[in-house]
């Protein structure tokens, strides 16, 4: 959601900061009969704080990923239905989230204390993770069966090869093998992208990670359930951008299809020959 449509100074209005030093003014009013001079500077105090907590960085992330997970659209396969398609790779960095996510809500479920059953409301929120990392593992394997497939080194020898012939052949023969040089190039520069978002996905399942092992140990005590919350709606919302990769990665094996054949051999590595040619290696 953008920046404009968001209302930084409503959301400040209704924290629980600003809640509490509404408390405090109205404490303080009360023997003073809340006279001009008070209401003024009460004012133009209220108006400092709300400004200064609208502007925060990190509350502007907070609010961001609270509406952000309002309004986020469930995935089109729930986690255990992905687990399924799995290899074993992939299952078992699933059951290692799996293990940190049922630790995360045993110790809630374990102390007795007000905060742990304040931080229990938020618990919610962490199936989100749990669906955007079993997506994330979906792609991430659908890229790896992918590139496992093809031999990135053999099509560029085979678009070299082919530049090294052109200015030896007839105009007609010439222009068959530049459109033949055309597609294997463009293979290329989709292979390529395809090993860049395979990285990114291994990256961002490193954060992920990394951040469940972080909210786990925050929960041991639950010394702090409201910085807890803003963690986990800080990791929401860069999973919201990390979504969107993941939708138009979607796209990709939509677009590019399968890349093998039966026996596995790519086909953009096979030797690709304007007719004449190929009649004589027939022959």
């Amino acid at each position: 959601m953008a920046d404009n449509t968001i209302s930084y100074l409503k959301a400040a209005f209704h924290s629980s900061i600003n809640y509490v030093f509404l408390l405090i003014l109205v404490g303080l009013g009360i023997p003073l009969r809340f006279r001009w001079p008070f209401l003024l500077l009460a004012g133009a105090m209220e108006f400092g704080l709300i400004l200064s907590i609208s502007q925060n960085k990190r509350f502007r992330r907070y609010v961001r990923a609270r509406i952000g997970s309002r309004d986020r659209a469930p995935l089109k396969l729930n986690p255990d239905k992905i687990k399924d398609r799995l290899d074993e790779e992939c299952l078992e960095k699933f059951r290692n989230f799996d293990e940190i996510y049922y630790q995360i809500k045993s110790n809630a479920r374990l102390s007795d204390s007000l905060k742990a059953e304040l931080f229990r409301i938020t618990l919610s929120k962490l199936d989100q993770l749990r669906e955007t990392y079993a997506h994330m593992l979906l792609v991430y394997q659908n890229y790896k069966q992918y590139l496992s497939k093809i031999n990135r080194d053999e099509i560029e020898r085979r678009i070299e090869a082919l530049e090294r012939e052109i200015p030896t052949r007839e105009d007609k023969i010439a222009r068959l093998m530049e459109h033949n040089v055309e597609i294997l190039k463009e293979r290329v520069k989709r292979i390529k992208k395809a090993w860049k978002n395979q990285e990114i996905l291994e990256t961002e399942m490193d954060v992920l990670q990394n951040a469940m092992s972080l909210i786990q140990d925050q929960t041991i005590t639950i010394s702090d359930p409201e910085g807890i919350t803003m963690q986990i709606d800080s990791v929401l919302e860069n999973m919201r951008d990390t979504e969107s990769v993941l939708q138009e990665m979607d796209t990709f094996f939509d677009e590019t299809g399968s890349a093998s054949d039966e026996n596995g051999t790519d086909e953009a590595t096979k030797p690709e020959f304007p007719e004449p040619e190929r009649k004589k290696q027939e022959q």
